[in-house]
């Protein structure tokens, strides 16, 4: 589940970013429980500026479904969880190739992907027929439909989102060397204690 994904369907009355990824990265994992983070970039609809949001994933027991997953927007604090995860379909045991993810009325309903080109190519139809027939894909109340990212006219930011990565993995790695040195620091001081 950890890495890159990219929105590929989303709902619009809730969404209003574009060209929205996000990346899920583990933070701690044990036989029945996983805890990672969500770092979802995107491109602000209403004036082309990046926006950076942080949530939280959480993983109950060894079935893929099992998991909560909140994106960090204000407007939509119920978490999101999996109903569809697609397999590879060399049938190799691979990471999965896209997630459909909802909240409990079925709204918002969003789909991940891997690869863009790859989803497009051969999962979307299986996709597009899941949730059309189990009521995904129009909200009975509103009425509004899910709506597609063309992420053709999104490729041009992914050098900035992988400056994004580059940074943030620097910050990490800076936090962990104060850590290790704040841990140096507390062994020294009980030695010198002694």
């Amino acid at each position: 589940m950890t890495g890159k994904w990219y929105t590929m369907i989303y709902d619009p009355r809730v969404e209003q970013d574009h060209c929205i990824r996000t990346q899920f990265k583990l933070l701690d994992q044990s036989p029945n429980f996983a805890s990672f983070s969500t770092i979802r970039h995107s491109i602000r609809a209403s004036d082309g500026s990046i926006r950076i949001l942080h949530g939280i994933g959480r993983k109950y027991g060894p079935d893929p479904f099992s998991m909560l997953i909140t994106m960090g927007q204000a407007n939509e604090p119920c978490p999101y969880f999996p109903v569809k995860v697609g397999q590879s379909l060399s049938g190799k045991n691979e990471n999965y190739k896209y997630l459909v993810l909802t909240q409990a009325l079925k709204q918002p309903t969003i789909v991940l992907a891997r690869d863009p080109e790859e989803f497009n190519n051969q999962y979307r139809e299986e996709v597009l027929d899941y949730l059309t027939r189990f009521g995904y894909w129009k909200n009975p109340l509103t009425g509004t439909e899910l709506i597609n990212t063309d992420w053709s006219k999104c490729n041009k930011q992914e050098l900035f989102y992988g400056q994004i990565e580059e940074d943030e993995n620097e910050k990490i790695e800076g936090i962990k060397r104060i850590e290790r040195g704040g841990l140096l620091n507390q062994l020294e001081g009980k030695e010198k204690r002694k």
